[in-house]
């Protein structure tokens, strides 16, 4: 049999792609259609995390990439962090570490999160029964079904069959910009430096997904590599009925087709219930964003293909965050194209339909080139490439995304919580086991003062002695509680240990 994991999912993070992967395995373990000799094609995050699974269960494992190592695309990336739920914040609850029992991470920069995955990685490669092997500069060039079973061929030429395959492929490098060549969203930007450092008068981001609201927030806000986004949601997390209301902008089924209209009106709403004064219950929020908000010459310009600027795939805590700034007359939208002409950046919106016809209008803005600072973010092309024919890539992609509510669901989980199949060594799930790995977590967490962590009976406790910029409510599935270095009395055989 050969399954897709496939790029087509919407709102794809690394925990989505994790948990996608995990549920694939549950799946065709509990119907026995999980093969003894498994292919996983692609070396990204779904791909090892498949292929573990799969190990753990006792398959013998073979991973094909084209790059000579694992993670490729997201090596070496610092301008990046990297959260497991924030974006799909507030339907899932704000979590700062993964609970997966493998390959498991926390909230860090995506070069730190991809060097603890691929240790983790390395440890499953290293172990001695030798079922699990990496098999990189290797493209897959076909992948067929016949008895008795999978065949892969790769470039350089090797034939192999197997029982199972998973091909977790087909991200590729993102559309470019015909007037404005724009580094790739992994690759590093040095746009905070630029922001500082530069004498444009005028900003312009093209793109209205996730990766170009991204980068409008770079823009408009101190993002502080990301952590902004992440305290305004643990601010707004505390407000139930401000939560409940954005999850139900969210409900999929609710999401009008209007080509932006309705959401973005929504959105707007939701930013000026936080900068309503007389509404104590946002003062932090407010404080936050008025903090953190960018001095610009100029509102960034933010351009898009829809009517309305904020879109369903994108991520709700980018969205209200752009509300924000269009609200604080930081940004503008326009429903257009970003087009270049001579030394001249031109501003061009959409056509309007007259009685079913449309007519052209006249440029919006135009900016001198050497002025203005142009952002592109348009996606990546998702393709399988030879693997499946361009409809059999249709009946996928409209498959995957109809699934894409169900992203973050773990399925594999049991009802105690614990993975539906049975791990060997099951300590890996123990607050023992896991304490190195929880204590670098909470280093991460930005701690202001002296703390240690101790293991309970309930789980993990903390005792602090100053601040923290984040509480989480626990680490790698332990619950953890949090005391005051002061709550404990002087001369306390606890305070001398």
């Amino acid at each position: 049999d050969v399954f897709y994991l496939g790029p087509y999912a919407e709102r794809v993070s690394f925990a989505v792609q994790q948990n996608r992967a995990l549920n694939l395995i549950w799946a065709l373990d509990s119907e026995k259609r999980l093969g003894r000799d498994v292919a996983v094609i692609g070396a990204g995050l779904a791909g090892l995390t498949a292929a573990c699974a799969a190990h753990v269960l006792g398959c013998r494992v073979d991973v094909y990439d084209r790059h000579d190592f694992v993670l490729a695309r997201q090596h070496d990336v610092f301008h990046r962090m990297i959260h497991p739920t924030i974006n799909d914040w507030p339907k899932s609850k704000l979590l700062f570490t993964t609970d997966n029992y493998l390959l498991d991470w926390f909230f860090d920069t995506c070069d730190r999160v991809v060097d603890r995955i691929t240790a983790q990685w390395e440890a499953h490669l290293r172990a001695p029964e030798g079922r699990l092997q990496f098999r990189g500069g290797h493209e897959i060039k076909d992948v067929a079904w016949t008895p008795p079973g999978v065949v892969l061929v790769s470039e350089p030429r090797v034939t192999t069959t197997y029982d199972t395959a998973i091909v977790s492929s087909g991200f590729s490098d993102e559309r470019e910009s015909a007037h404005f060549p724009t580094p790739s969203y992994w690759d590093s930007d040095n746009l905070n430096r630029i922001k500082r450092m530069s004498r444009a008068k005028h900003y312009v981001v093209s793109g209205c997904g996730d990766g170009g609201l991204i980068e409008a927030l770079r823009l408009c806000y101190d993002m502080q590599g990301g952590h902004t986004a992440v305290q305004l949601a643990q601010v707004l997390s505390s407000d139930d009925e401000f939560c409940e209301s954005l999850a139900c902008i969210e409900d999929y089924e609710s999401v009008p087709n209007d080509d932006g209209k309705t959401l973005t009106r929504q959105y707007i709403d939701c930013a000026n219930k936080i900068y309503d004064n007389a509404d104590r219950r946002f003062s932090e929020a407010r404080a936050l964003l008025k903090q953190r908000i960018s001095i610009l010459p100029t509102p960034l310009t933010l351009v898009g293909t829809t009517i309305g600027m904020l879109k369903k795939p994108a991520a709700p805590i980018h969205k209200l965050m752009i509300a924000a700034a269009f609200q604080a007359q930081k940004l503008r939208y326009v429903n257009g194209t970003v087009e270049r002409h001579g030394g001249r950046v031109h501003i061009v919106p959409a056509p309007i339909v007259v009685r079913g016809r449309k007519k052209s209008t006249k440029l919006l803005f135009t900016f001198a080139r050497k002025e203005t600072l142009v952002v592109a973010r348009h996606g990546a092309e998702h393709s399988l490439g030879n693997l499946l024919k361009a409809d059999e890539q249709l009946g996928y992609e409209t498959k995957q995304r109809q699934l894409s509510r169900h992203n973050y669901l773990p399925v594999w989980r049991s009802a105690d919580g614990h993975p539906c199949w049975s791990i060997p060594g099951s300590s890996a799930s123990s607050p023992a086991h896991r304490y190195a790995i929880a204590k670098a977590a909470l280093a991460a967490m930005g701690v202001d003062g002296y703390w240690f962590l101790e293991i309970t009976l309930e789980g993990y406790e903390v005792v602090l002695a100053g601040n923290m910029r984040y509480r989480p409510s626990s680490l790698f599935g332990v619950a953890i509680k949090y005391r005051s270095l002061d709550e404990i009395p002087l001369g306390s055989e606890e305070l001398v240990a």
